[in-house]
């Protein structure tokens, strides 16, 4: 996705993929979890930062965050689908299904497997709980980023897992 977005009077380039967000030309390695409708845990290379949504005007292209305490409003305007940023090649394990047409779910942070809500062979569609994932005493719904197959589950509920670890395959 790419978007042209206005923070503090300052006009910006944006293009954001489910891992690297590109501002003015400047790639960010990301990590986005859907906390709820209005919270997200934003994982910015080995920073952490909760973000609440308090003002949400899609068609009038403005939303407010709240970010460490402090408040930011974007202004946004020529939104346009795709155009992603080039990554960094991934490790090993995730570059092989990556390799086969796939996908996978990360975690986000180190923490504690609540529940794994998917096994093998399972039907998913992007948005999809699929893990729930204690970190920083707060539970974490982890979704899937794409519509796919649940091919491998690499995790069971009471496993700890580090931030950046493979969790589930999908196809």
């Amino acid at each position: 996705m790419k978007f042209k977005a206005q923070i503090d009077g300052k006009d910006l380039d944006v293009t954001a993929s489910p891992e690297v967000v590109s501002i003015d030309s400047e790639n960010f390695e990301t990590v986005v979890t859907k906390n709820s409708e209005y919270r997200r845990t934003v994982q910015v290379g080995n920073k952490t930062y909760e973000v609440n949504i308090s003002q949400k005007d899609i068609e009038g292209g403005k939303i407010v965050l709240e970010i460490a305490g402090d408040r930011v409003e974007v202004a946004f305007s020529d939104v346009t689908k795709g155009g992603g940023v080039a990554r960094k090649a991934k490790p090993k394990k995730e570059a092989k299904h990556a390799a086969a047409g796939g996908g996978g779910l990360a975690a986000p942070m180190p923490g504690k497997i609540v529940n794994v809500l998917v096994a093998p062979g399972d039907a998913v569609v992007a948005g999809q709980v699929m893990v729930l994932l204690e970190a920083m005493k707060m539970e974490n719904e982890l979704t899937s980023t794409t519509d796919g197959v649940v091919k491998e589950v690499l995790i069971e509920k009471g496993d700890t897992v580090n931030g950046g670890q493979m969790l589930v395959v999908v196809d």
